[in-house]
C-alpha cells in the first residue's frame, strides 16, 4: 500500500462511513466507487489477504508444498479445518478496532460481506466441506452489556445469508467473564479459556443432529478461543468443526 493511500486510510477510518455511502466514495482511498460494498476494486484487491495457510489453524505458511504447520502436525487441534481471509494488518486491523470499540457496525457488515464472498467461492469449489450451521463465538453477559453487540454475530449475518445457513444464536453461551486475552501468552490464554463455554440447546436442525458446524470470530491470534469452543462443540457430539475468522495474527512456530 502506498504511503499516500495509507495516509488516506488512517484519515478515512476516523470519519463516518455514511458520507462514503452517500457520495459513492471508496471508504479507504476516497476515490469514486460504484461498489455496493463501499470499496473500489483497487483497494479491495490491495487488502492484506492471508494466502497459503495451515489447513487446521490457518497460520500463514511460507510454502504451498505442505498443508499443516509444525504445531498441528505434532498435536492435532480439536477443529478439523480453519479458513481465514486476511492477515491482521492495515487497514483490516483498524476496521475491526473501529467496529468493536467505536460501534461502527457498518464496518462489520462490510467485512462480513467480503468474508461471505470468499466463503461462497471456496465452498463452490469444495462442496463436500460445507458446514450445516454457524455459531458465532459468544461474548460473556458482562462484555455483551458493555459493548451492546457481538462483533462475531455481526460478521456472521452476511455469510449466513450468502451461504443459506442458520445461525445458532442460543445454542451456546460463555459461562464466565474470562479476563482479556490481549496481554496473555499462548499457554495462559488456553488456561484462561478452559471450560469457558457451555452448549445450552441441542445442536440440531429440525430434530436431526448437526454433523458439521462452523464457528466464527473476528480475529485468531493463538486460536485459543475458537479451539476451546471447538472442543466444547465436539464434546456435544458434532463430528466436524470448521473455524472461520476474518483475520489471522501470525505466530512464530
Amino acid at each position: 500500500m502506498s504511503t499516500k493511500k495509507q495516509s488516506k486510510v488512517y484519515n478515512c477510518l476516523n470519519r463516518n462511513l455514511s458520507k462514503s455511502i452517500r457520495s459513492k466514495q471508496c471508504l479507504l482511498c476516497l476515490e469514486p466507487s460504484q461498489s455496493t460494498q463501499t470499496l473500489c476494486s483497487p483497494c479491495e484487491n490491495d487488502l492484506p489477504y492471508l494466502g497459503h495457510a495451515c489447513r487446521q489453524c490457518a497460520i500463514p505458511l511460507n510454502t504451498d508444498s505442505v498443508s499443516l504447520c509444525p504445531r498441528c502436525q505434532s498435536k492435532a487441534p480439536p477443529q478439523d479445518h480453519a479458513l481465514c481471509l486476511f492477515l491482521y494488518d492495515t487497514p483490516i486491523d483498524q476496521l475491526i478496532s473501529q467496529l468493536k470499540f467505536h460501534q461502527r457496525l457498518s464496518y462489520g457488515r462490510l467485512l462480513g460481506g467480503l468474508m461471505a464472498k470468499y466463503l461462497k467461492h471456496y465452498y463452490q469449489e469444495h462442496p463436500e466441506d460445507s458446514p450445516q450451521a454457524i455459531i458465532a463465538v459468544p461474548l460473556s453477559r458482562k462484555r455483551l452489556a458493555e459493548r451492546g453487540f457481538n462483533q462475531a454475530e455481526i460478521l456472521s449475518r452476511p455469510i449466513a445469508k450468502e451461504l443459506n445457513l442458520p445461525i445458532l444464536r442460543r445454542a451456546c453461551q460463555r459461562n464466565r467473564d474470562t479476563p482479556t486475552q490481549l496481554s496473555l501468552p499462548a499457554k495462559d490464554r488456553r488456561r484462561n479459556l478452559r471450560d469457558a463455554f457451555d452448549i445450552t440447546l441441542p445442536l440440531s436442525i429440525k430434530g436431526e443432529p448437526i454433523r458439521h458446524i462452523a464457528l466464527i470470530d473476528d480475529v485468531m491470534t493463538t486460536g485459543a478461543t475458537l479451539e476451546s469452543l471447538a472442543k466444547t462443540v465436539k464434546t456435544s457430539g458434532v463430528e466436524t468443526v470448521t473455524l472461520w475468522s476474518l483475520a489471522r495474527t501470525p505466530l512464530h512456530i
